[in-house]
Formats: C-alpha cells, structure tokens, sequence
C-alpha cells in the first residue's frame, strides 16, 4: 500500500475545484506505476457531484478518488478502481491513512493549546505569587499592630462581620460598643463608614500558602513531556484540571484587588473611625498610640 509521504501534510479535498486549482493539475494525464511520486489526497463526494478519472484515458464518472502526483510533478485525479488497478492503491487503506494522521494532528493541536494555556496561566501564577506575598506582608504588619490593643481588635473583628460597614447607635449611652449600639428591636443604627477590602485581612495569613500549593506546584508539574504521553481521557481530565487553576489564578486576584483596597491610604481614615465603636472607658493611650502608628503602615 502507498501512503502519503511523511513529510507532507495529508489533504482532504472536499470540492473538485481545489484540486483542479492546483498548478500542477491537469485533466488528463498518462502516469505508468513507476511514473508514481506520491498520493496528494483524496475526496469523497456525493452523488450530485461526480467527477471523471483523467488517468490514463479512463474517464469513467465516479465520487471516491485520489490526487496522484508524478515524478514530473504533474497532478491528476482518480477514481478509486483505476488506483487499485494501475497503482495497488485501496482508497479505504488510504482514506483511513487519512483519518489516522488527522486524528494524531488533531490531538498534537489540542496538546500544543494546552501546553500555551498552561505557560501562559504559570506565568500569570508567579506574577500573581509575587504581588500576593507583598500584599499579605503588608496586611501582616498592620494586622499585628492593631491586636497590640484588644478593643480595637475586638471593634475591627465585628466590623469584619457585617462586611465592612462600622455602624454605631443613633443615641449613644453606655450600652453602646460591644453590643453594636443596639438597644432593643427599634434601636437606631448609623453607618458612620466602611472598611474597604475587609475580607482580605482575614484571609492574609493563609492566601499564600494555599495559592503555592494548590495552582503554581500543579501548573509547574505539567511538564510538555507529561502532556506528549497522555491518553485523550488523561488530556481531557487534564484541561478540566487546568481550567480549575485558572479559576484559581482569579481568586488570587480578587483577593489581591481587595487588598488593594484594604491597603489604600484612603481606608485609613475609615479604621479610625472604629474608635468611635469603642466604649469610652476602653479609649485609652494605647489605643489612641497604635491608631497613630498606622499612619505610617499605610500606603502614600
């Protein structure tokens, strides 16, 4: 059985006119055996669009050929019977040649895309790691000044509750603080501000623990030998796996817009604001020496 050369891509026609545009083609056209170069391709069509064989005066109408090429580099088609006959050629030896090479080309394209995703998305993933490590550090340091005094992180822990938003009762009177100013179902609250970016505190101290081993290891171990050996299924699996650590890759960038919030010198002036929800006889010195030292955690 001849197949087409190794070297050159497998053309499936699905019209006569892109082989008869060939520059090489001609209608008719005397080929001996031995006068065979190669199988340019193949086609399959209806029966509403036979063709005749212009090999070796043939012209019998037909709708499952080839494209031969000769050595002297002249194209002509053929129906199948007549490349049985003059060249040993099965047009379903070759047709499922075809379909082998396209399947295999197929699944090289689908490797190759996945292996670009997956380069693309690590890239994105250590950027990402770098930016995430200066965030935590820098809600690190803050976190860690604010608990130098208990009521205001008690305060900040509350706020961190109910999203945000520092709220204090309308009428203040010395059940207002701990208890959130409420004093009884129609107390009347205030929202005096919000903590921007809140959540990213809470978070800080395992984000970039969990973003290492969870999406940057996993997308490091996909190695393009790996991808080159899996199965389809193995394939399949693995693109659901990395579109997983993209999600991932965008968690880490939510959280690194929210601290971006959380971090903004603008935010600043919102925290202070949490001294007002602290019983009187809990603003003290300290508190007010630590809310000072904040000045300088924020950024310009």
């Amino acid at each position: 059985m001849i197949e087409p050369q190794a070297t050159r891509t497998p053309i499936h026609f699905a019209s006569k006119e892109e082989f008869e545009g060939r520059p090489n083609y001609v209608k008719a056209l005397r080929c001996e055996s031995d006068s065979l170069d190669y199988i340019v391709g193949k086609y399959g069509f209806g029966k509403d669009k036979i063709v005749q064989c212009g090999l070796n005066g043939c012209n019998q109408w037909h709708r499952l050929g080839f494209v031969i090429a000769t050595k002297s580099g002249e194209e002509t088609n053929c129906g199948k019977d007549c490349g049985r006959r003059e060249f040993k050629v099965s047009w379903d030896d070759i047709h499922a040649a075809f379909e082998r090479r396209e399947i295999e080309k197929a699944r090289r394209d689908l490797a190759d895309a996945f292996l670009r995703d997956r380069s693309a998305i690590l890239q994105d993933a250590l950027v990402m790691q770098t930016n995430l490590s200066s965030a935590c550090v820098s809600i690190k340091t803050i976190m860690a000044e604010m608990r130098k005094d208990s009521a205001l992180e008690q305060a900040f822990s509350r706020v961190a509750a109910n999203d945000g938003r520092i709220q204090i009762a309308a009428t203040v009177d010395k059940d207002v603080g701990f208890a959130f100013g409420q004093r009884g179902e129609n107390a009347n609250i205030d929202t005096i501000g919000t903590i921007r970016g809140i959540h990213a505190a809470e978070q800080y101290d395992r984000v970039g623990g969990l973003f290492d081993w969870q999406v940057v290891r996993p997308l490091k171990e996909m190695s393009s030998a790996d991808i080159s050996l899996l199965t389809d299924e193995e394939l399949e699996r693995s693109s659901k796996t990395l579109q997983t650590l993209r999600e991932g890759v965008l968690g880490a960038r939510a959280f690194l817009e929210a601290s971006g919030h959380f971090l903004a010198q603008s935010n600043l002036a919102e925290i202070k604001k949490l001294k007002e929800t602290i019983p009187r006889r809990y603003r003290t010195g300290r508190l007010d020496r630590v809310i000072g030292r904040l000045d300088a955690l924020f950024a310009k």
